[in-house]
This record gives structure tokens, C-alpha cells and sequence, in this order.
């Protein structure tokens, strides 16, 4: 079982097909560890399975890869136990997508996108974890987290 990765034509890069190990979760589910691109890049998915492959685009199934998150800063770098703080990040790579999040610790919150170079996230309750110092990391797709 195999993922197959194929370039949208719309990115100018013809023909590109990267593949990628695949794994049956169930009947209905598939997961596929991305391959590594050196460049942000829109792909179809398709799934090959025995020999023959079953495009997935006709279902609207794309991945986008984007270029890493890069932190260079946060302010304030300390808040209320209660949270409510609002902490802006500055770097680069940052995307407005619905899925950006703030991570603190192990809490995930939504993040507000500013620019390609900030967002703010605001920081939620840590007095039920006693935690007074946490990592905060961010991510685009609630997945791969990049730390500040």
C-alpha cells in the first residue's frame, strides 16, 4: 500500500510524483507519512494498491507543503497562572489558516494571524496542571508543532 504525491499543475512542476509508505488503519482509513520537499508545493494524493492506483482528486484530496514555521520572538514571555494573556509571536512562515494554532504545554489554542511574520495567541488556564513554565509551540495544521 503506497501514497502517491503528484504535483498540481498549477505549481509548474510537471509530472513530479513522490511516493510514501501507506498503512491500512481500517477499512476507511489510510495513514501516509509525507515525503520531503525542498519547496512549498500543492499535491494530489492518490493511493496505489496492488498495482493499480486510485486517484483521489476527484474528491478534492490535496496536501499542501509549506515552508517551516521560524520563531524569533514572543511577547510577553510570562502571564497570569489564570491565562488571558495575550502573547504575540513574531517570525516567518505563518499561514492565516483555520487550523493555526498556539500550543502551551500540552493545551492547544486557536491562534489569530497578523501577518506572514506574527500572530497572537492567547494563553489558557495553567492552575489545573500546577505548570508555571511551559513550551510554547505553534503549528499550521493542529499536527507538526514547531517550538518558540
Amino acid at each position: 500500500l503506497t501514497c502517491l504525491f503528484r504535483a498540481s499543475d498549477d505549481d509548474g512542476v510537471k509530472n513530479e510524483i513522490l511516493e510514501a509508505r501507506a498503512t491500512a488503519s481500517s477499512p476507511t482509513e489510510v495513514y501516509c507519512i509525507t515525503p520531503s520537499v525542498d519547496y512549498p508545493l500543492d499535491m494530489w494524493v492518490f493511493l496505489k494498491y496492488d498495482g493499480s492506483s486510485m486517484l483521489l482528486e476527484k474528491a478534492g484530496l490535496s496536501f499542501s507543503f509549506h515552508r517551516p514555521i521560524v520563531m524569533n520572538q514572543m511577547f510577553p514571555t510570562r502571564g497570569f497562572v489564570r491565562g488571558g494573556t495575550e502573547v504575540t509571536l513574531s517570525g516567518t512562515g505563518f499561514l492565516d489558516l483555520d487550523s493555526l494554532v498556539c500550543r502551551f504545554g500540552v493545551v492547544a489554542v486557536p491562534a489569530r494571524y497578523l501577518s506572514a511574520n506574527a500572530i497572537k495567541c492567547t494563553s489558557p488556564s495553567a492552575e489545573d496542571n500546577g505548570k508555571r513554565e511551559v513550551r510554547l509551540s505553534v503549528s499550521l495544521n493542529g499536527i507538526d508543532f514547531s517550538e518558540a
